[in-house]
């Protein structure tokens, strides 16, 4: 069943839609859908988020990106699960990102700032 844009908001209560209705007037350029979107999934988003990463400014930083990203490109996005399963793994793929950058950056540092380490020793398994 296609979802079509009702012809007031008033008659729609978006605490009770579900992710799957809440998706579809998105697509259909609903602002109010993401508002919703948004006040859903902002807080266990962030807390999943901060278990990781630990640092509330990068974190901060993601759930903008992420969200930003879901305005812009909602008429793009193909969901293969769910509305949940969408964001986290969007989540999960931006940490991975942050947590390789960091990573990569200290290898970089120290093989800068001590020029002597033997490379044979250093040893980076992925």
């Amino acid at each position: 069943m296609a979802l079509q844009r009702p012809k007031t908001r008033l008659m729609i209560n978006y605490k009770q839609l579900t992710d799957y209705e809440l998706f579809g007037l998105l697509k259909l350029d609903d602002r109010r859908a993401f508002t919703e979107i948004y006040d859903r999934y902002k807080e266990p988003l962030y807390v999943h988020a901060f278990h990781k990463l630990r640092d509330k400014e990068e974190v901060r930083d993601i759930l903008q990106q992420l969200f930003s990203v879901l305005w812009m490109k909602r008429n793009e996005i193909i969901l293969n699960s769910n509305l949940s399963g969408y964001l986290y793994a969007s989540i999960r793929n931006r940490i991975f990102k942050i947590i390789h950058v960091k990573v990569w950056s200290l290898v970089i540092y120290l093989l800068y700032s001590n020029p002597f380490l033997p490379l044979k020793r250093l040893q980076i398994t992925w």
